[in-house]
């Protein structure tokens, strides 16, 4: 069983807690499958009645994937200006 909190903590083997803390949390018995989606990231959501979860996927800002090609074309620049260089 897994047991998630409110606070979004996740306990895969419950020997590690406590039973009230068992208690307070919600218990789903099967893991959800976490996709991966490019340009997006996943969300750890539950229901505290139907003690469920499931993962909600939202996107990713444009500015954050811009700032890491930016860096990614600044890193090529370099080393391609290194190797033309003869390493220097």
């Amino acid at each position: 069983m897994i047991y998630i909190f409110e606070d979004g903590n996740v306990v895969y083997d419950g020997s590690t807690i406590s039973e009230k803390q068992k208690a307070d949390a919600i218990v789903v018995t099967e893991r959800p499958i976490e996709e991966i989606i490019k340009g997006k990231y996943s969300i750890l959501k539950w229901d505290v009645e139907a003690q469920t979860a499931w993962y909600e996927y939202e996107d990713i800002p444009l500015t954050e994937i811009e700032e890491v090609k930016e860096d990614l074309n600044n890193a090529i620049m370099e080393l391609t200006m290194l190797i033309a260089m003869g390493g220097m």
